[in-house]
This record gives structure tokens, C-alpha cells and sequence, in this order.
């Protein structure tokens, strides 16, 4: 089980954009909240409840989602609680929130990098997500299947190194923890399975780079 949480703030700003540098500290490298993946493209902020709707939310860091453009325009002025929305009027469902969930509660990846529901009780829930957010498109389900893939590499050749102890490795596993660690968020958000060692190596890595933390 692990839920994301992020390093503390102040409300200090009035301006919401000004968080930007701080929520992409804590979404290292550029990891999208709705999505799952990491974006090569600019990301913008999402008001999870939509300031259209909770304006006195606008400002609020924890109401701030780092998402791709995409996402932001499909999820639109969406929130159930927002009885006079645009968007998804005939539907009641919360959208996924990876700041305040343990996602992997009601998702899993499967080896190719489909999205599953987890328990019959979201399934409903993952269904409208996916709706809006169009996660199991081919292209999302093959960047998550090499997420999964370049993991496992890791391990392989981790076990090699420890085996040989050959110096010419190293270079191959320094580029492989490098990968790796900039998935870390991915795989502690939907509770990918870790060995300890290789836990050890990916958090070692990003300490220095990102201020997320899971419980």
C-alpha cells in the first residue's frame, strides 16, 4: 500500500500558477495525476474541485493536480459535488485523486501495461475515469508496458552485477537506475512490487530530485 505525499507548503500565493515549480517537485519528473505517465510535453495545473464551481479553492495547493493539457480539458468543470456542471452531468463519480488516495487500493497494471480495476466495488468508478481520461490508449498502455519492462531489466541485471562484480556493468546499471528512478512515482502509485535492494538503489537516486514521500 502507498499513498503520495507531498512536502509541505503555505498557501502563500494568490496567483495558483506559482505552485507550478513545487507541485512539479513533488511530481518528478513530469508526471501526469490523471494519466499516470510520465509527459515529455509541458504539464499544466488542474483545481481538482473546478475554481468555476469552489472559487474560494482557486489558490489552495491541496485542490492543485499537475496534469497534461488533455486531461485538464477533458476533465473540464467535472466534480460531483458541483451541482451545476458543464460536463458529465449524468454522472456521480469522483475522479481518481493520487494526492489523497492509495490508488493502488482501486487500480493494477497488467504486463502490458493495461489499467484494471481492482475491486468490483470501483469498478463503476474506473469505468467513468477511464472515460474521461482515456488512460488504456494504446499509446499509455505501451509507455506503462516499458515502465514495467526497464523494472524487471533492472533487477536481471542488477542480480548479474552482484554475481560478477564485473566493472564494464556498471555503466549499464547506472543508465538503468537512472531510467528507473524518474518511473519511481509510477510504481510506488500503483503498488508495483519492488525488491528492497532495488528500492534502495531507485530511492538513493532521487533524493536529491523530487520531495514526494508515501505512506
Amino acid at each position: 500500500m502507498a499513498q503520495l505525499i507531498f512536502s509541505e507548503i503555505k498557501d502563500k500565493y494568490s496567483d495558483y500558477k506559482k505552485y507550478k515549480p513545487w507541485l512539479r517537485d513533488n511530481s518528478y519528473p513530469d508526471f501526469c495525476g490523471y494519466s499516470w505517465v510520465i509527459e515529455q510535453t509541458s504539464l499544466t495545473i488542474d483545481h481538482y474541485k473546478p475554481r468555476e464551481h469552489f472559487p474560494e479553492l482557486e489558490a489552495k495547493s491541496k485542490n492543485l493536480i499537475l496534469c497534461t493539457h488533455g486531461c485538464n480539458s477533458s476533465k473540464n468543470d467535472y466534480h460531483p459535488d458541483a451541482k451545476n456542471r458543464r460536463t458529465y452531468k449524468e454522472y456521480n463519480y469522483k475522479i481518481f485523486n493520487y494526492r489523497e488516495e492509495d490508488i493502488g487500493e482501486y487500480v493494477q497494471v497488467e504486463e502490458d501495461g493495461t489499467l484494471i480495476y481492482s475491486t468490483v466495488s470501483c469498478k463503476e468508478r474506473f469505468y467513468f475515469n477511464q472515460k474521461v481520461f482515456k488512460f488504456n490508449q494504446p499509446h499509455y498502455k505501451e509507455v506503462r508496458k516499458e515502465y514495467l519492462m526497464f523494472l524487471k531489466a533492472l533487477e536481471r541485471l542488477y542480480k548479474k552485477y552482484k554475481e560478477s562484480m564485473r566493472e564494464k556493468m556498471l555503466v549499464d546499471l547506472n543508465e538503468m537506475i537512472e531510467y528507473c528512478s524518474r518511473r519511481y512515482i509510477f510504481y510506488k502509485l500503483l503498488n508495483i512490487k519492488i525488491p528492497k535492494q532495488i528500492e534502495k538503489l531507485l530511492t538513493n537516486k532521487i533524493k536529491a530530485t523530487c520531495s514526494f514521500r508515501t505512506i
